[in-house]
């Protein structure tokens, strides 16, 4: 029973996480990130929601490549010439 119970979770997981952005597109709810939307739509039907899915291993290890996933994106987003004194410079002679 328990192997049954962990594939229904996965594809609940699966099939949330590839209809939440058609949704987004569809209504077009262009101010909500994707991301954003597939952090709530987990909440819903995790614990804090209707409790739809049950912890297991395939989860915990979807779950942190999403994690490491998010984080490279938000890397990608960091400006690293506002970390340098050149960087700055030229910010502070473009603004004058």
């Amino acid at each position: 029973m328990e192997h049954h119970a962990s594939v229904t979770s996965l594809v609940v997981v699966i099939v949330v996480a590839f209809i939440t952005p058609i949704l987004l597109h569809r209504f077009k709810l262009n101010f909500i990130p994707v991301v954003i939307a597939e952090i709530l739509m987990g909440l819903v039907i995790g614990k804090s929601g209707f409790d739809l899915v049950e912890e297991d291993m395939w989860l915990e290890t979807l779950s942190t490549l999403g994690f490491i996933f998010l984080m490279f994106l938000s890397g990608l987003e960091i400006d690293f010439k506002a970390f340098s004194k050149e960087g700055k410079q030229k910010e502070s002679i473009a603004k004058r």
